[in-house]
């Protein structure tokens, strides 16, 4: 499988960080301000073609796991029952891992829920899994 612009395109309102092959960690973003027109197409080019740049995400595994995003550290599980109208304080362990079970599975997802899921740079298309991506903890335990 290769790398599609379909796969890049809903993450790229959001900040998408990529790791080219000399380890340098860019944005790469339509919102990006760091780069002209040409030189951020150049990069989405080279991501799309495998020309040494691939895109950093989170594996959808974690979703349990505490992360920091925006300067604000939560559980993505948790956030997105919330989004769903659901109380946390009255649900069990159980039945939050029920619903981190069905969130694995992206045909249960909303249009809501896949935008967040972006925003918060998960990997919705398994391109990790693909080796078309690399995982967000490989990359800052690898710079650690």
């Amino acid at each position: 499988m290769k790398l599609k612009l379909e796969h890049l395109t809903p993450y790229l309102p959001f900040e998408l960080k990529i790791k080219s092959g000399k380890n340098v960690v860019r944005e790469l973003s339509e919102m990006s301000k760091a780069y002209d027109l040409p030189r951020k197409y150049t990069h989405l080019y080279n991501v799309i073609n495998g020309i040494g740049h691939r895109p950093i995400l989170r594996p959808l595994d974690t979703l349990k796991k505490e992360i920091t995003h925006n300067g604000k550290t939560f559980i993505p599980l948790h956030e997105l029952l919330k989004d769903n109208c659901f109380n946390l304080k009255e649900m069990t362990e159980e039945r939050i891992n029920e619903f981190e079970q069905t969130f694995m599975d992206a045909y249960s997802w909303s249009y809501k829920d896949v935008i967040t899921l972006c925003s918060w740079h998960y990997d919705i298309f398994n391109l990790i899994e693909k080796g078309l991506a690399i995982d967000i903890n490989d990359v800052y335990l690898a710079d650690a």
